[in-house]
C-alpha cells in the first residue's frame, strides 16, 4: 500500500496487512518524521515487513557531503520533478547523505537511480561503535536501475576505525551515505549527474505476543 501526504512529499508502502486477532487486540503504529512516514502493522506472534519511503521530490533531509562527513558546497544539489538530483565532479569524494534513515534492523535498503556516466554506485553507514560498512553495485549510464543491498552485503571498510567480523543491522546508526566509488577508488574522473528517484528501507517488525 502507497499513501501521500496533502503535501505530496510522502510515499508509504506495508508489506504487511492489519489482521484481527482472537482477542480483538491489533497494533498499528505510524512514526512522522521530516519527509518520511512509516506505517507498521502487525498482530500476535506475526513479523510483519514494513519499508519506509525516503521522499526524493525534496532535498529536505539530504545533504553533501565530503570524505570526512562535513557538509560541502563543491557538489549541487536540486529537486526537480520529483526526482533528486545530484550533480558533482568524479575527482574528488562528495556523497549524498541522508540524516534519519531508521536503518535500525533492516532488512533491504533499495534504491532506484539513473546515472550519467556508467559508475559503481555504493552505500555506506556506521554501526553504534563506529564502525563503517559498505556496498556497492555496478550502474549502467543513462538507465534507471533498482539497486537493492541486503544487510547481510554490508562488509566493513578499509577505513573503518573500528574492527567488527560482520555488520549487525540491529546496530546501525540512522544516517547513510549514497556514493561513487569510483570517486573513493580513484578510477573515475569528471562531471557526473546522479538522479534518486525513491530510496526505501525495508524493516522486519519483531513478533507479538497476545
Amino acid at each position: 500500500m502507497r499513501e501521500a501526504t496533502q503535501s505530496g512529499r510522502t510515499g508509504v508502502r506495508t508489506r504487511g496487512r492489519m489482521i484481527l486477532v482472537p482477542n480483538r487486540i491489533w497494533i498499528c503504529i505510524r512514526v512522522l518524521a521530516g519527509p518520511w512516514m512509516l506505517v507498521l502493522a502487525g498482530a500476535a506472534e506475526r513479523s510483519v515487513a514494513a519499508t519506509i519511503t525516503h521522499d526524493c521530490s525534496t532535498t529536505v533531509g539530504w545533504v553533501v557531503v565530503d570524505g570526512n562527513l562535513q557538509p560541502t558546497t563543491d557538489a549541487q544539489l536540486s529537486a526537480d520533478e520529483g526526482l533528486l538530483v545530484f550533480e558533482y565532479t568524479r575527482d574528488t569524494l562528495q556523497m549524498l547523505a541522508h540524516l534519519g534513515g531508521h536503518l535500525s534492523g533492516f532488512s533491504k535498503l533499495a534504491v532506484r537511480v539513473r546515472s550519467k556516466q556508467e559508475m559503481m554506485f555504493g552505500a555506506a553507514l556506521r554501526d553504534q561503535d563506529g564502525a563503517r560498512f559498505y556496498a556497492m553495485r555496478n550502474v549502467p549510464a543513462s538507465e534507471w536501475t533498482t539497486v537493492e543491498f541486503s544487510s547481510a552485503e554490508f562488509e566493513l571498510a578499509n577505513t573503518s576505525p573500528v574492527a567488527k567480523d560482520q555488520f549487525d543491522p540491529k546496530l546501525a546508526q540512522d544516517a547513510y551515505v549514497l556514493l561513487d566509488i569510483g570517486s573513493v577508488a580513484g578510477f573515475a574522473a569528471g562531471p557526473n549527474t546522479l538522479e534518486v528517484d525513491w530510496v526505501e528501507i525495508t524493516r522486519e517488525a519483531p513478533p507479538t505476543e497476545d
